[in-house]
């Protein structure tokens, strides 16, 4: 219990606030309950409001739940929002509880995002998951330290605080919409060439 150990204690909370669709909630469902009677589910869970920051040994930690790691767009608001209320973070924490997709390729594929979050914000993710796979990220992308699959253990590695320069972070995902956007251009520049070739042929 924490308030036995000397060496712990509460430094904050956090409530998740990206949902997974039909697994935490229903679309709609807030508003038409009684779509909950065609689903598993007896209701769907409440979001969390705001992103957590928590101070500890002077390091600023900002966490996320579960999947909320697979969503750029999600992990790059909840930093920026901190920044903007003079709380930037440190470093990332994701807790998980991947058992349910034990045996699938799910926990490769969750610590595969994980990894670009790290790489995208330019900052360390450190990543506790029931059944696997633990991870230590530095802010490169790079893996200090990872546990097998269903191991109980520790992991203990010295981690630098993220300090570094994140395009991302500043942009977000203006440069793959100007990529998609260019691609569709030469896509229609390519289709009325091959109709002007076609008009001049006579076809």
């Amino acid at each position: 219990m924490l308030k036995d150990n000397p060496y712990s204690r509460v430094a904050g909370r956090y409530y998740k606030s990206h949902l997974v669709i039909f697994g935490e909630y229903v679309p709609l469902a807030d508003r038409f309950p009684w779509l909950y009677r065609f689903v598993p589910m007896s209701q769907g869970v409440s979001p969390g409001k705001s992103p957590s920051c928590f101070t500890v040994n002077g390091v600023r930690i900002t966490p996320s739940i579960c999947f909320e790691s697979t969503s750029p767009h999600f992990m790059r608001r909840q930093v920026n929002r901190l920044s903007d209320q003079g709380t930037p973070p440190d470093m990332m924490i994701n807790i998980t509880n991947d058992g349910w997709f034990w045996g699938s390729s799910v926990l490769d594929l969750h610590l595969s995002c994980t990894v670009f979050r790290a790489v995208e914000l330019r900052m360390p993710l450190l990543v506790a998951a029931n059944t696997g796979l633990s991870v230590v990220i530095d802010s490169q992308g790079r893996i200090l330290k990872q546990l097998p699959r269903d191991t109980e253990d520790l992991l203990v590695e010295s981690v630098q605080p993220g300090k570094r320069f994140s395009l991302y972070r500043k942009t977000g995902d203006l440069f793959g919409i100007g990529a998609a956007l260019f691609c569709l251009l030469l896509a229609v520049i390519g289709w009325r060439n091959r109709r002007a070739k076609r008009h001049e042929k006579g076809l």
